[in-house]
């Protein structure tokens, strides 16, 4: 519990200020897909999407997912759709979930 609490802190002193809901779109997580010290940083923004909706229906991560494959995914996810990348992240990476995790 208290790790979560520290990557909503985390994830609140990084996102940039602004007047609408979104914190982040796809290009600036964009950043932190790529390998080296940053790479944690999506993961971290991922693995507070899947908490968030864990149990929602909206995927269904299989047992035995780390959140380094999810982040993965993610990773992924952003770098086949660089058309997509304007849109919130949190969208992108829903889409990507659900596709790659569906629920059966």
């Amino acid at each position: 519990m208290v790790c979560h609490r520290i990557v909503v802190v985390f994830l609140a002193i990084l996102s940039p200020t602004s007047g609408i809901a979104e914190f982040w779109n796809g290009n600036e997580v964009m950043e932190y897909c790529e390998p080296g010290p940053k790479l944690q940083y999506s993961r971290f923004y991922v693995t507070g999407i899947t908490d968030a909706l864990s149990g929602s229906g909206v995927f269904c991560l299989p047992r035995g997912v780390h959140v380094g494959q999810v982040g993965d995914v993610f990773c992924k996810h952003l770098r086949d759709n660089p058309g997509e990348r304007h849109r919130p992240a949190h969208e992108l990476a829903v889409n990507a979930f659900r596709s790659a995790f569906p629920c059966r």
